[in-house]
């Protein structure tokens, strides 16, 4: 097995004088802006969903925090994922998202690719089962199960522990967390039984472990980005 190159950004033209750092910076600022607008405007008003997108997503207290709130409200959630996302994923992939949150990517993924071609798998059961109901809410098929992925799984369970905020949540040991247990399947069988060609990875730390071997060779191309907070956002440990 061989691990494909991991999706990155091609060159851009850009006008005559043009640089590319000040233009950069003002997109930036523009995103910024726009994000502060919605902000504000939804902060006011306390919305119980939000449209990412064009991904409408229904906010619930038990998984919606108010720094998780926050996040959506000013559209910073997986906003690198959404960016880099849409500018790679093909119409002719089969997608496959580990650690899928409340189902916005997969829930684009679907909107771009074959009916069925999505996979969406996360740890969390309680979040699994957002995601599921984001995914069909939206009018995507997708497949979604609530799973750890391991290299060489030694045992059918593992601990899983659980943060407050969703997004904090992962296989290592945190004593402020709720340990659960959820169950194990091997990456690679999983990998080849859908036949994944493209593979997003936001597991909180567990890409090093997971890629270390390398993927199989159905896997073209795989994004696994660890997201700097936005400005002024809270931070999200990695």
């Amino acid at each position: 097995m061989t691990a494909p190159p991991s999706v990155g950004r091609g060159p851009r033209a850009l006008p005559h004088g043009v640089d590319a750092t000040v233009l950069d910076a003002l997109r930036a600022t523009m995103r910024f802006a726009q994000s502060e607008f919605l902000y504000c405007t939804r902060e006011h008003a306390r919305p119980n969903s939000v449209q990412i997108d064009g991904v409408v997503i229904t906010l619930a207290d038990e998984w919606a925090t108010p720094v998780i709130r926050t996040a959506m409200y000013r559209s910073w959630y997986e906003r690198a994922e959404r960016e880099v996302l849409l500018q790679t994923l093909s119409p002719s992939d089969t997608y496959l998202e580990l650690g899928c949150g409340v189902g916005l990517l997969a829930t684009l993924a679907g909107r771009r690719v074959a009916a069925g071609a999505v996979t969406a798998i996360d740890a969390d059961p309680a979040i699994t089962a957002v995601a599921r109901s984001t995914i069909a809410s939206n009018g995507v098929v997708a497949d979604v199960r609530n799973l750890v992925l391991a290299p060489t799984p030694t045992s059918p369970t593992t601990t899983f522990y659980v943060s407050a905020d969703f997004w904090r949540s992962s296989l290592s040991h945190d004593p402020q967390a709720r340990p659960i247990t959820v169950p194990v399947a091997d990456a690679s069988e999983v990998i080849t039984e859908i036949a994944a060609t493209y593979l997003m990875v936001d597991i909180e730390g567990g890409e090093t472990a997971l890629l270390r071997d390398g993927l199989p060779r159905c896997v073209r191309r795989y994004a696994s980005i660890p997201t700097p907070p936005s400005p002024g956002a809270p931070p999200r440990p990695r």
